[in-house]
């Protein structure tokens, strides 16, 4: 049985996000591929209706003033079968078929299709140092199908041959699950890429460990994948009329007590407040700035000699930053979220 202390048990990977990063990710060939879903605010897209579907560090969302999907590029372009190049100069995507190439611009409306000019009603964007792409102008360009299910909303694609939309019933049952997950459990999922499990306990608590497999059983490889890097682990406590929700998400460093090599990455801290408190900038640069006291103290006592906690009060909510203990070099909570 998978169980959750109510101190965070959620980890990923600290990697600093430039625009772009073209880390390896599971391949489709186009011919293979029947269709390709996005649910909106998921970090999983899915192709040919199968489980479990391919992790994302990003989500596709609604932009407000078009009412367009935006999807994150390297995994739209992954899930339809073809290769992505940035030009951080000219801030140009070019996405690549053995037919079709289109390239598209950040900011500008133009599209391009193997050397002819579209103007789309949206424009590509970057968001939280990713880039995202309109999904539709995309997939029709790349030799796509594409509709939109308002309900549950899933952008389907599928290839222009096919008869007929494809079915995508196992995509709604995920998205269905990922409705009733709780708002703070979806932000977390949202900002840090992950997927969090609900405790079998019937606590109503959530969290993610990575050195646990989904079922509870070890994850012998953790170690061997984690090398000196930082790591976050996460939990999500829900209130009762007495309490109030928490949220806590701590980073660890298995190579604390070398200070030389390891990795001593607190984005992801930022990346958790800004998702939950977007537009409280100075508040959260001041969050941030007591995480790097934290930091610079588990650097110079090997994780030991804890600082007091520092507490702030963010749109209503308790934030409190601290050291904590052991490998936990940077701790974050969030109470009445």
């Amino acid at each position: 049985m998978l169980r959750f202390s109510r101190k965070a048990v959620f980890l990923v990977l600290a990697v600093a996000l430039i625009a772009f990063s073209f880390s390896a990710l599971p391949s489709f060939a186009a011919s293979a591929i029947t269709s390709a879903e996005f649910v909106i605010g998921m970090n999983q897209y899915f192709v040919n209706n199968q489980v479990p579907g391919v992790s994302m560090d990003a989500a596709a969302y609604i932009d407000s003033a078009s009412g367009r999907t935006l999807a994150p590029v390297r995994y739209l372009a992954d899930a339809l079968g073809a290769t992505t190049n940035w030009d951080a100069n000219t801030q140009t995507v070019t996405v690549s078929t053995s037919v079709y190439n289109i390239s598209m611009t950040i900011g500008s409306a133009t599209l391009t299709v193997n050397g002819q000019g579209q103007t789309m009603d949206v424009a590509p964007v970057i968001k939280d140092g990713r880039t995202y792409l309109p999904a539709r102008w995309v997939a029709n360009a790349l030799g796509y199908q594409v509709d939109w299910n308002a309900q549950y909303q899933i952008v389907i694609i599928w290839p222009d041959n096919s008869i007929g939309e494809p079915s995508y019933n196992v995509v709604i049952q995920q998205a269905q699950q990922n409705a009733a997950k709780p708002e703070q459990v979806q932000k977390l999922e949202q900002a840090l890429g992950i997927t969090m499990v609900e405790d079998t306990g019937g606590t109503g608590d959530w969290g993610y460990n990575p050195e646990q497999n989904i079922d509870g059983s070890p994850n012998t490889t953790f170690d061997n994948q984690i090398g000196d890097d930082s790591f976050v682990t996460a939990n999500y406590v829900p209130g009762d009329s007495n309490t109030a929700n928490s949220v806590q998400v701590d980073i660890q460093c298995i190579g604390m007590f070398d200070p030389s090599v390891a990795n001593w990455d607190i984005g992801p801290l930022q990346t958790v407040l800004e998702a939950f408190f977007p537009g409280q900038d100075a508040a959260i640069q001041q969050v941030m700035t007591d995480a790097r006291g934290d930091v610079a103290n588990a650097k110079k006592y090997h994780g030991g000699n804890p600082q007091p906690a520092v507490v702030l009060t963010i749109n209503g909510a308790s934030v409190g930053i601290s050291q904590g203990s052991g490998l936990d070099f940077a701790v974050l909570t969030i109470l009445g979220s």
